[in-house]
């Protein structure tokens, strides 16, 4: 459940996908995501020296997320599936 009124910084975290403060026990750490060929070089460096980037995500965000890809990968399965089908004449 979101924070009503003014947060406590010291207290609680901001969530970094829907920007509300919770309590900490209602969501975890998460580390944020790069997109492209150069982010992913710079996460696996900052990564190697140890200086991940993380953030705090809640529940429900974490939830979307984990929904979203997979309905992602699932389609991307299935369009190499048909693809492969295809090519050997199966359909």
């Amino acid at each position: 459940m979101a924070i009503e009124g003014l947060p406590d910084p010291a207290r609680h975290r901001p969530c970094m996908r829907c920007r509300e403060w919770f309590e900490p026990d209602e969501g975890s750490a998460a580390t944020k995501q790069s997109f492209g060929v150069a982010g992913s070089i710079a996460d696996s460096v900052r990564a190697a020296a140890g200086d991940a980037r993380v953030g705090f995500l809640c529940h429900r965000c974490q939830a979307v997320r984990r929904v979203g890809r997979v309905v992602l990968y699932a389609a991307l399965g299935l369009a190499l599936a048909w693809a492969a089908f295809k090519e050997l004449g199966w359909l």
